[in-house]
């Protein structure tokens, strides 16, 4: 097992014992819209250069209205916008782990 397990036991913690899991800011933020190819950068470009053990995973709550996000996103301060929904996206599965060397 990793330093702090596999992005199947890190996503399955509760939110405060999982703060202390990821260092720093997030490497990269893209939003995308359902159906859509393209994406919208909020933090980077989404290109990941730096070595390391990376997870991507999708915060958006389950079921909550795109637009009503997205609008939302653009007034948040780079917070993670609160709007109507189930839990998020990556409860369901939405999540991968990469490495980079």
């Amino acid at each position: 097992m990793e330093k702090h397990g596999s992005a199947d036991e890190i996503l399955k913690l509760p939110e405060e014992e999982s703060e202390g899991v990821f260092e720093g800011p997030p490497a990269a933020v893209l939003l995308a819209m359902p159906d859509s190819d393209e994406t919208i950068p909020a933090v980077g470009d989404g290109t990941i250069t730096e070595p390391g053990r990376y997870i991507v995973f999708c915060s958006i709550p389950t079921g909550a209205d795109p637009a009503e996000y997205m609008a939302a996103a653009e007034t948040s301060g780079g917070e993670a916008p609160k709007v109507d929904g189930g839990p998020p996206h990556f409860v369901n599965g939405m999540y991968a782990e990469f490495n980079v060397k």
